[in-house]
């Protein structure tokens, strides 16, 4: 009975993740970090997105604890949180591409 508020919580973390990258255009941002990091302005013009609008879907990865990101004098450049979020996102992009794509 005690390890209920525990895994209470750990499955809403991952439903915080699976939130995070429920959007196709975050989902690309999580491919385009994987390449390296990339400044807002940067990513916003790979993905053909507006500088707010994908501002605000790296605070999102960021606030899931998928991305990180730090100030280079005006800019503010984001990269993933680490290598386990590489890894997630290649099983994940594995996962569609043999089961939903095509």
């Amino acid at each position: 009975m005690g390890d209920r508020p525990a895994k209470t919580a750990l499955y809403d973390a991952f439903a915080v993740v699976a939130q995070a990258l429920a959007s196709g255009r975050r989902a690309e941002l999580v491919e385009v970090l994987a390449q390296g990091e990339r400044s807002v302005e940067n990513a916003a013009a790979e993905i053909g997105q507006s500088v707010a609008n994908t501002s605000q879907h790296l605070r999102v990865l960021a606030r899931a604890g998928l991305a990180t990101s730090r100030r280079d004098g005006n800019r503010v450049l984001y990269r993933l949180a680490g290598e386990e979020v590489e890894s997630l996102w290649a099983a994940l992009r594995a996962v569609a591409a043999e089961r939903v794509a095509g």
